[in-house]
């Protein structure tokens, strides 16, 4: 079985009436995954709900893929050399009543052609549920009912990447090089250079300094105050009257 022929068979999984197995491979395929679903997937309800499940959005009519295991973000990050964007909500972006403002940027950012282009060139995207959120049942008493969230409250991370530092390698002098350390040996970055370190004595005189010029008075003149006995003026000399 080639690999053009297993996202079909995928495709036509998720589609059917038992999609649960087919749902989770293809989100174990990434955005590729959801890609392949996106192109090949008959139009319709059954279709539109496999992008959800498989994107972890909900009303994910750009088909964003979210990551939901930040650790598997953090390695498709270094992978493809891009920041993250972690979404923090109240509720789960995969389901209706998620909080409010969650709901907005479903309807209003995420749906964004040319915001999503971005989000999906630019960014590994993840987000976590905090903790449920809040919910009220209204029941008007004729059988209907409405249920709604009370409060919601979420928030965009972006998480950089961390820097990629060459491995530190240091040598004792008691022991000689081999030649296999060579190509380890090129790479090792030098001990930083330290200056003296002052003594106690020293310290406190630069404390005492510190101190003086902390405290050292205002002249008063320069307040716009002359105090008594005391003459300023240009080219004047001491007893100048």
């Amino acid at each position: 079985m080639n690999t053009l022929t297993v996202p079909i068979l995928l495709i036509n999984q998720a589609l059917s009436p038992d999609p649960a197995a087919a749902i989770a491979s293809l989100r174990d395929l990434g955005p590729p995954g959801l890609d392949a679903i996106v192109e090949h997937g008959q139009p319709g309800p059954a279709l539109r709900t496999a992008i959800d499940l498989v994107g972890a959005q909900r009303d994910n009519v750009c088909g964003l893929y979210w990551y939901t295991d930040l650790d598997r973000a953090r390695d498709a990050a270094r992978a493809q050399a891009k920041p993250i964007v972690s979404l923090r909500l109240l509720g789960r972006l995969d389901e209706d009543l998620s909080c409010a403002n969650s709901r907005f940027l479903r309807t209003a950012i995420y749906a964004n052609e040319q915001i999503a282009t971005v989000l999906k060139d630019r960014f590994i995207l993840h987000w976590q549920s905090v903790r449920p959120v809040p919910r009220i049942t209204i029941d008007f008493g004729d059988g209907r009912r409405i249920e709604r969230t009370i409060t919601g409250n979420s928030l965009h991370y972006l998480l950089p990447l961390p820097p990629q530092y060459p491995r530190v390698v240091r040598r004792r002098r008691d022991r000689p090089v081999a030649a296999a350390d060579t190509a380890d040996l090129r790479r090792t970055v030098p001990e930083p250079r330290r200056g003296p370190v002052a003594g106690p004595a020293a310290r406190r005189d630069l404390c005492r300094a510190r101190e003086e010029r902390r405290h050292r008075p205002i002249i008063p003149a320069a307040c716009g105050r002359k105090p008594a006995g005391v003459k300023f003026g240009l080219g004047k000399r001491p007893g100048d009257r």
